[in-house]
C-alpha cells in the first residue's frame, strides 16, 4: 500500500518538455531518499480534454482507494490545455477542473495543485480562493539545468502536500 499523486495533463505538443514526466521521476527520487512508498499516476493523453476529465479522475480514485486501499494525498492539474481551440478555454481548462473537483462531495476532500510552464497572468490567489492548495510554476528551463528545475517543482509539490 502506498501514497499516490494523480497527475492531470493535457500533454501539449506544444509544451518544450514532457513536464508531468520529468516531475514525477523526480518525487520518485526524493522519496526514494526517504524510505517512504509513494507512487505517481498520470491521467493524460489525447481525451478526454482538461475540462472533460473529471469522470476519469473519480474512476481512478475508486480503483485505487476503494479497491487497492491505497491513499490519495493529492491531485496536480496542468492550468492549460493546449487542445482547446478557443483561447480562453485553453488557458482556464485547469481551473474549470479544480473547480469541478472541489464541487464534488466524493473527491472535494483531496488537495489540488495547479501547475504551468506559462502565463505569468494567472494569479494564485484567484485558485486558492477556488480551492487549490497552490499555484507551481515551471522556472524557464533553457536558463536552467533541466533536473535542478523539475527537481524543485518536485520538491515544491510535495511540500504542498505536506509529504515529511
Amino acid at each position: 500500500m502506498s501514497d499516490i499523486i494523480i497527475f492531470v495533463d493535457d500533454l501539449s505538443p506544444e509544451a518544450p518538455d514532457y513536464v508531468t514526466g520529468h516531475i514525477c521521476r523526480a518525487i520518485s527520487n526524493i522519496v526514494a531518499e526517504k524510505g517512504k512508498p509513494i507512487r505517481t499516476i498520470e491521467i493524460s493523453g489525447e481525451e478526454p480534454l482538461l475540462s472533460e476529465s473529471l469522470p476519469l479522475i473519480k474512476k481512478t480514485i475508486e480503483e485505487k482507494v476503494d479497491l487497492l486501499r491505497e491513499t490519495i494525498i493529492g491531485i496536480c492539474v496542468d492550468l492549460v490545455d493546449d487542445r482547446e481551440k478557443d483561447d480562453l478555454k485553453r488557458v482556464r481548462s485547469g481551473v474549470v477542473l479544480l473547480e469541478q473537483i472541489k464541487q464534488d462531495p466524493e473527491i472535494k476532500v483531496y488537495d489540488v495543485l495547479v501547475y504551468t510552464s506559462r502565463y505569468p497572468e494567472i494569479q494564485e490567489q484567484e485558485l486558492i480562493q477556488k480551492g487549490a492548495v497552490c499555484l507551481i510554476r515551471r522556472e524557464d528551463i533553457r536558463k536552467r539545468d533541466r533536473t535542478t528545475v523539475f527537481d524543485l517543482m518536485a520538491e515544491r509539490i510535495l511540500k504542498a502536500l505536506r509529504f515529511q
